[in-house]
This record gives structure tokens, sequence and C-alpha cells, in this order.
């Protein structure tokens, strides 16, 4: 070949090999671009994903708060429970003592109005206390002491006749 052909494939095969050479720097750029975008795109997904572990976290956390909670309330209501029974129960037993201290302070009455022969008085008073007699006590304080409740019977029994 001769030297002007020579050089004229030399420059075309040049032209060729630089044409090549920007398609490729063109394709880098490109892919670049198109790489950085999914990469941001993951970051994204990244973030999203780190987010909704907190969030899965956090719920965790608070269904673990709202399980201690519904214990702490179940215990509360049980105490409440037993508080309210106890209440209850220490209310009858001051009702039962009001109504004992009653009958007890009805027969020291009774037995003054029949010590003093007062029959109208002491009649009065077994109307009232027929339905508390119940509460007298029939345990004497000392050996030889009739009880309460004796005692009771015993005047009954005399004002009967």
């Amino acid at each position: 070949m001769n030297g002007k052909n020579q050089k004229s494939v030399f420059v075309y095969i040049a032209i060729l090999f630089s044409a090549a050479l920007l398609l490729i720097g063109y394709s880098f750029l490109m892919t670049h671009r198109s790489n950085q975008e999914v990469i941001g795109e993951l970051k994204t997904s990244i973030a999203a994903m780190e987010s909704m572990e907190d969030a899965e976290q956090r719920l965790l956390e608070l269904h673990d708060e709202l399980r201690a909670l519904q214990a702490l309330h179940n215990e509360l209501k049980a105490d409440m429970e037993r508080t309210q029974a106890e209440l209850l129960q220490s209310e009858s037993s001051r009702a039962m003592w009001e109504e004992t201290a009653a009958a007890n302070a009805a027969l020291c009455a009774l037995e003054y109005h029949y010590a003093r022969g007062d029959t109208a008085h002491c009649l009065e008073i077994l109307e009232k206390m027929d339905a508390s007699s119940a509460r007298l006590s029939t345990e004497s304080a000392s050996e030889n002491a009739p009880s309460p409740a004796e005692r009771y019977a015993a005047i009954k029994k005399e004002l009967s006749k």
C-alpha cells in the first residue's frame, strides 16, 4: 500500500478508535449514573427497612409494656376486690357489734326497770328486744353469774307470769 492510503487507513482507524473510546466513556457515564440511581433507591429502601425495624421493635416494647400493665391491672383489680370483701366483712362485723351493743344496752335498761319494779317499761323494752335478744351473749362473765341471754330469759319468764 502506498503512503497516502496507509495514512488514510491510519486516520480512519484512529477515528474509529476515538469513536469507540467516546462510546465506551459515554456508556461508562450512563452506567455510573444508572448505578447511582439504583444505589440511591437501595439507600432509601434500607432506610425504610431500618425505620420498619425500629417501628417493629417499638411495637414489641409497647406490647410487652401492655402485658405488664394488664398484669398490674389484674393484680390491682384482685386487690380491690379483696379490699371490698374485707370492707363488706368489717361493715357486717361492725353492724353485728352495734346490734350486740344495742341488745346489751336494752338488757341493762330492762334490768334497771325490773329492779325498780317498773313492769310497764319492762314490757315495752321486751317488745323492742325480741328481735335483738339473739345478739345477747350466751357466755357468762364468771362461773357463778348467769350469761346476758340467761338474765334476759329469766326476766322475760318472770314478767310473763
